[in-house]
């Protein structure tokens, strides 16, 4: 009767280990966290060196993420002129194609850009623009296939202009808005509405030079 008993736990035990093993810990992980085990235990590094196994996983991971998000978010356009660039940002810049863009047929007036850009702002834009001389000045823009299933989009650099001082803005207003935006339409003749770049384009070095002293 002890032996049946026993006999009875014994395969109990061995079920539940089974099926431990199956779908908790998985099968195809098993050598995988022995070779883990190994290394702590007969590793003669310090508690990092036996911790890496693990941590490489999450650095690999964190990686992919971080380059996934490169990938999906353009640059904003800089003014290079004077700088020495590593071979790897020139490399970058051509990986661009420039050379592909197309100039937009038709593209928001500053008026219309502001107006945009004030929407994107929630009203923010508008404290600047009354009580700190700022305006909107829109540069070249280009042609954006990334529609979103609007009727329009193009991709512009933007100007901060100060009235007062008839050049670039310093105040906060920089801060509050980007150097570059998608302007798009949502369907034919309707209002421009911005948001954020989704193109990389070239930075417009005739916009500042018209606006800057």
């Amino acid at each position: 009767m002890k032996k049946k008993k026993l006999l009875t736990i014994s395969v109990t035990l061995l079920l539940l280990t089974f099926l431990f093993l199956k779908y908790i810990v998985g099968f195809s992980h098993i050598p995988n966290h022995f070779e883990h085990a190994k290394a702590l235990l007969f590793s003669s590094g310090s508690s990092e060196d036996k911790a890496s196994p693990l941590s490489n996983d999450v650095a690999i991971d964190d990686t992919a993420i971080d380059t996934a998000a490169a990938v999906s978010s353009p640059d904003y356009p800089f003014d290079t002129t004077g700088m020495t660039l590593s071979a790897e940002e020139l490399e970058r810049i051509k990986s661009y194609h420039y050379e592909n863009l197309k100039k937009a047929k038709k593209a928001p007036t500053d008026e219309e850009a502001q107006a945009a850009l004030v929407r994107l702002t929630q009203g923010k834009l508008t404290e600047f623009i009354m009580h700190e001389n700022v305006n909107i000045k829109i540069g070249k823009c280009y042609e954006n296939p990334n529609t979103d299933g609007s009727f329009t989009c193009v991709s512009c650099m933007v100007f901060i202009y100060d009235r007062k001082s008839k050049d670039e803005s310093v105040n906060e207003a920089r801060i509050l808005i980007k150097p570059a935006y998608d302007f798009y339409q949502a369907s034919e003749n309707d209002w421009w509405e911005a948001k954020d770049i989704s193109l990389n384009i070239p930075f417009d070095h005739k916009l500042f030079k018209q606006y800057s002293k």
